[in-house]
């Protein structure tokens, strides 16, 4: 008989409502459904994050704590997933691969079918200690794991929130069917300084910022009030409304120049009603190019956020969030 298990949390579906997680929901808030699905070896890695992602409007398909895993292993969930419907990008937490051609076979192929992120623990002498004790794991050599992942095209990651953000990423644009097809950047902000962030971090990320194109420039000028700066990062400044968004964004969609929309909306400013998500929805709905938002701030700003997640627009909190994961996302398709 084959079971999940031993030494685990249990299994969510969010689309079945299968659920064998024995932390009750007042201590574990469940997931709403979505297209994320996450296999773990660490049972309290596993309901902490699902706890504090399920706060942030984070949607889930799939999820597995896996534990010891006696005669179900990480590659067999893996292959599981691969012809998942509900299943647009897999996140795996392991420590140790049990048997790794099974592995490595089964990673590849469902790399080509989908993008799986990956992070392993015991990467240290401490911390392979501390799996052996934790799963009974011998963690192996990281530079080993590192050279396998690369070779399955898994995209490893170094930390949690680096691998729930581009996740977050992935899933929204696999949902509009959308790619990057290059790693030019438009910024478009209604806060200098965050514009001048985020273009030191497209810089520092080996990412582009192109000049706006003379026709371009000229075209966003006649509505565009003087104060605002038409460069990249383009500035609509404080005063910007609701429209001007939609008028730069309209224009910027056109250009061949452009591959990827970055912009930061402060809802701080007077100008800026919910209605914002209606008109990002609109823009994205073309499905020309993909937009990703960067937003900070307190219950106004998470509100638009989760509207705007909710019409598959991925927002972030800070610059260099958004932008790392950008670029993770376009190495990924240039070399898929």
């Amino acid at each position: 008989m084959q079971a999940v298990g031993v030494n685990c949390l249990g299994v969510l579906d969010t689309f079945s409502s299968l659920d064998t997680i024995f932390i009750p929901k007042n201590r574990m808030k469940r997931p709403r459904k979505g297209y994320i699905s996450f296999v773990t070896q660490s049972g309290a890695l596993g309901l902490a994050l699902l706890d504090l992602l399920a706060t942030e409007n984070y949607g889930f398909s799939k999820f597995v704590s896996y534990g010891n895993g006696t005669n179900v292993d990480e590659a067999d969930y893996l292959e599981f997933l691969k012809d998942d419907e509900n299943t647009k990008v897999i996140c795996v937490y392991i420590e140790a691969v049990k048997d790794g051609k099974k592995f490595m076979k089964i990673a590849s192929e469902v790399a080509k079918k989908k993008p799986v992120i990956i992070i392993k623990g015991g990467k240290t002498e401490k911390g392979a200690q501390a799996a052996l004790s934790h799963t009974g794991s011998l963690a192996g050599s990281q530079e080993i794991y590192s050279s396998v992942f690369k070779q399955c095209k898994l995209i490893e990651v170094n930390t949690l929130r680096e691998m729930f953000n581009l996740a977050k990423l992935f899933e929204k644009l696999e949902l509009m069917n959308l790619k990057p097809k290059g790693k030019k950047i438009q910024i478009i902000t209604n806060g200098g300084g965050y514009g001048i962030l985020t273009a030191d971090s497209v810089s520092e990320n080996n990412l582009e910022l192109p000049e706006i194109s003379i026709n371009l420039k000229k075209e966003l000028k006649k509505k565009l009030a003087p104060i605002v700066t038409v460069k990249n990062p383009l500035d609509l400044t404080g005063i910007a409304k609701d429209s001007d968004y939609k008028f730069v964004l309209e224009n910027c969609i056109k250009e061949k120049d452009i591959d990827i929309l970055l912009t930061i909306v402060l809802p701080q400013t007077p100008l800026i009603s919910e209605n914002i998500v209606n008109l990002f929805s609109e823009i994205n709905n073309q499905k020309k190019k993909p937009l990703v938002v960067i937003s900070t701030g307190g219950d106004f700003t998470k509100f638009i956020k989760n509207r705007m997640e909710d019409q598959n627009i991925p927002v972030f909190e800070f610059p260099g969030d958004a932008v790392k994961a950008i670029k993770r996302m376009v190495d990924y398709y240039n070399k898929n």
